[in-house]
């Protein structure tokens, strides 16, 4: 019970005038991508589109900072009989020297590949 509410818990969005946008830009739902945009104007853009197969969102700081970084990372529970690439993405709140809010890409990296 525990590990589900830690679970749950990292998928709540920690800001308050973000939205994330979720896409799927192949035939099917296995590709996920995300893109940070202000809650109030859904067409601003605070950071890039990220995406991975399988792709989960979470919050977590990664850098104790006390600021949740966000997390895209492809999460297969069950193997699902096809190819798929592990990834994870990290993207850093920041506010500009101008006050204005952003998403800053600081890690990509490649996990393996599964079947």
């Amino acid at each position: 019970m525990l590990g589900y509410l830690v679970y749950f818990y990292n998928m709540q969005n920690p800001f308050n005038e973000v939205e994330w946008s979720a896409h799927h830009p192949g035939a099917s739902d296995r590709y996920v991508e995300f893109t940070p945009v202000l809650k109030s104007n859904n067409k601003i853009k605070l950071g890039p589109t990220v995406g991975a197969d399988y792709a989960e969102l979470r919050f977590k700081d990664l850098n104790d900072d006390g600021v949740k970084e966000a997390v895209i990372e492809t999460e297969v529970l069950f193997p699902r009989g096809d190819f798929y690439s592990h990834e994870r993405h990290v993207l850093e709140y920041k506010v500009s020297q101008i006050g204005q809010l952003q998403f800053i890409l600081i890690k990509s990296e490649k996990l393996g590949e599964s079947f």
